[in-house]
């Protein structure tokens, strides 16, 4: 029987699923052989991936005398997992995965009936079908399958917050039925949005309570300021077009976790950029204009939020460079750093005294009654 080169494929030998590739008899250019003797009859897994990774495929089947016969889905994926643990992933990578799971199911739970969370491609298999999610992490090397579990578990925790939002405020209600948690990032202007992909969608979700809407951005992309010397200097250094965009772009935004706005609003800024205005711009005014939407939004959000999902240590070096400089530099009226565990108590003191309240622990494995009022207040104080 042979098999392309371009998927996985994995064997259950009655105790453990094994690389189909260590029993095969021969290669070839595209493909591999196994002969029929030794898989007949023998549940096999096919793992595939997307060029780029985001998304994965994976699939059950029965080895037959006529080739490979898709035989459905595990019942219980955690117990099917363990079958690839540890000869194909880690007993520890299991247990991330496991604990995503769990995770997963919590936000589920939080979703009022008749809202859908729509999710970024990379990020749906695990919640829509978790047979994908390990096919993907099959094929990653060490390095890939770290970065798509901590990724997974920065989104995770930062939806947690999110509908905790409507949750902690009582008798909120989501207005919108659709909640996008990836969010556009394009004016459809190509040069600019290569040097300056901002959020200009609407809201990720809009809650009314107590006869206000709240406006709520996931993962809003903003403006940072960039000042005219280190702009020349940018345009100056830069070999190409293309060079010169993509360091104005690492430059001049940054991305916000949640940004909360106390009125119905359709987009963080007061008007999209016209195609007609840019493409008459000299390059000065062109390159000024991170600068321009930058004013556009400082000091003009109600409360920005910074999740932390990982343990204190892993971010320590953020509170100066990231926590406090986005609240000097934005000036939002309320700013909140959210940690899933425990932050110290001299972290929070110098927070409070920069205006910045520390929420912790608030996250899928504990959330202290006492914490989720000082969420509450703080929403209600805007």
């Amino acid at each position: 029987m042979k098999f392309g080169k371009h998927f996985k494929w994995f064997y259950f030998d009655g105790e453990a699923f094994r690389d189909l590739n260590e029993i095969a008899d021969s290669d070839e250019e595209d493909g591999f052989i196994v002969s029929d003797e030794k898989i007949l009859g023998k549940t096999l897994f096919e793992a595939s991936t997307s060029r780029q990774g985001s998304r994965g495929w994976g699939g059950l089947y029965l080895a037959t005398p006529e080739g490979t016969l898709r035989i459905g889905e595990p019942s219980d994926f955690p117990k099917f997992m363990e079958l690839f643990s540890p000869q194909i992933i880690s007993a520890e990578l299991c247990g991330e995965i496991e604990r995503l799971l769990r995770w997963k199911d919590s936000i589920k739970d939080l979703i009022p009936s008749g809202v859908r969370i729509r999710l970024p491609e990379t990020s749906s298999d695990l919640f829509n079908k978790p047979t994908d999610y390990l096919a993907k992490i099959v094929n990653f090397k060490e390095i890939g399958r770290k970065r798509s579990i901590t990724q997974m578990s920065k989104l995770l925790h930062q939806a947690f917050v999110l509908f905790k939002i409507p949750k902690v405020m009582w008798g909120a209600e989501i207005i919108n039925k659709d909640v996008f948690l990836e969010q556009e990032m394009k004016c459809r202007i190509k040069n600019l949005d290569l040097m300056m992909p901002l959020s200009w969608a609407a809201p990720t979700m809009k809650v009314k309570y107590d006869n206000n809407i709240y406006s709520i951005w996931h993962e809003a992309s903003v403006p940072y300021p960039l000042n005219a010397e280190d702009k020349r200097k940018t345009v100056r250094i830069a070999r190409s077009g293309s060079e010169i965009y993509s360091t104005m772009k690492s430059n001049t935004t940054r991305r916000f976790d949640i940004v909360v706005q106390k009125r119905d609003r359709e987009s963080l800024f007061s008007k999209k950029p016209k195609y007609r205005e840019v493409e008459k711009m000299n390059s000065e005014e062109f390159f000024g204009l991170p600068n321009v939407y930058f004013e556009d939004i400082v000091g003009k959000i109600d409360l920005l939020i910074e999740c932390k999902e990982q343990a204190f240590e892993k971010w320590e070096q953020n509170i100066d460079e990231q926590v406090i400089d986005y609240f000097k530099t934005y000036k939002p009226t309320k700013m909140s750093l959210i940690s899933a565990f425990p932050v110290p108590d001299h972290v929070v003191s110098k927070l409070k005294k920069e205006g910045i309240e520390t929420v912790a622990p608030f996250g899928l494995d504990e959330t202290q009654w006492n914490q989720e009022d000082k969420f509450r207040s703080l929403i209600e104080a805007i």
